[in-house]
């Protein structure tokens, strides 16, 4: 049920929605990466073995344009970045990765943490707006009938704020609890499909494979972790975060605009 009666945040219409997976025991790692726009189908890219730190680089400076394009399209147009994730677990991991990477000794990919960094240190803001979680959003202007560290999945959270017509709703949030919706997946599906997959492409790559049969395996794994991203990605709906009778809502005015540090994310 609502338990405001005024809209906590304004969703910028150039926000971006970031989803990042990481490997199972590596938790500053990117396995996949999703990036779109509200209304929008995401970019999405996806590496065979993170543990590979040529792949994995590889993923990061697919990621670093996106995001400097994004900056500078911000800057230019006197607003601020807004960026999207699915929860407070995948919003620690931005963090994480942000911090990390600003000590590599890799000019662009310490960039992609400076630039990360931005949104990580003004998350722990009160009201701020640079970097949001989903679930925190929902949870500022709903209760649910469960736990608050339940809340924290956003698949049950939203069924909980939409039930389906018909049917019972702990049967409901039971089975949208079964699908990741933060960056980790089901460690059954690790186990059973992930883990095999990397292993039938890691053993192909020791032994010389051509690289069409390494592209064969990395669509294999591909395959089996795009849609997981696209979970979240796909299920965006800004009408979620109003309460139900909108002619009664005061919207909420946006942060001040790039209040300090603003040459950090100027041109190169």
């Amino acid at each position: 049920m609502p338990i405001v009666a005024q809209r906590q945040l304004v969703i910028q219409p150039h926000a971006r929605i970031l989803t990042l997976l990481a490997m199972a025991g590596e938790d500053t790692s990117v396995h996949a990466a999703a990036l779109g726009r509200f209304g929008y189908s995401p970019e999405i890219n996806v590496v065979a073995d993170p543990r590979r730190r040529d792949d994995q680089y590889g993923l990061l400076r697919w990621l670093l344009p996106l995001f400097e394009a994004y900056y500078a399209e911000c800057r230019a147009a006197g607003t601020f970045p807004q960026i999207w994730v699915s929860s407070s677990g995948a919003l620690g991991h931005l963090d994480t990765l942000a911090d990390r990477l600003r000590f590599t000794d890799e000019g662009d990919i310490k960039r992609l943490g400076t630039l990360w960094t931005y949104a990580g240190e003004r998350s722990p803001v009160a009201g701020q707006q640079a970097l949001i979680a989903a679930t925190k959003a929902l949870c500022a202007h709903f209760a649910s009938g469960q736990q608050e560290g339940e809340d924290e999945h956003l698949g049950s959270l939203l069924t909980w704020i939409e039930p389906p017509a018909g049917r019972d709703i702990f049967a409901a949030v039971a089975t949208a609890e079964a699908q990741p919706m933060a960056e980790k997946t089901d460690p059954r599906f690790d186990r059973t499909a992930l883990q095999p997959a990397i292993q039938d492409y890691n053993r192909a790559r020791s032994a010389g494979e051509s690289q069409a049969v390494l592209s064969f395996y990395h669509a294999r794994i591909q395959q089996l972790l795009e849609g997981v991203p696209l979970r979240f990605e796909g299920r965006e709906r800004p009408r979620r975060l109003h309460c139900p009778a909108p002619s009664q809502l005061c919207p909420a005015q946006p942060r001040p605009v790039w209040p300090h540090g603003r040459d950090l994310f100027s041109s190169r």
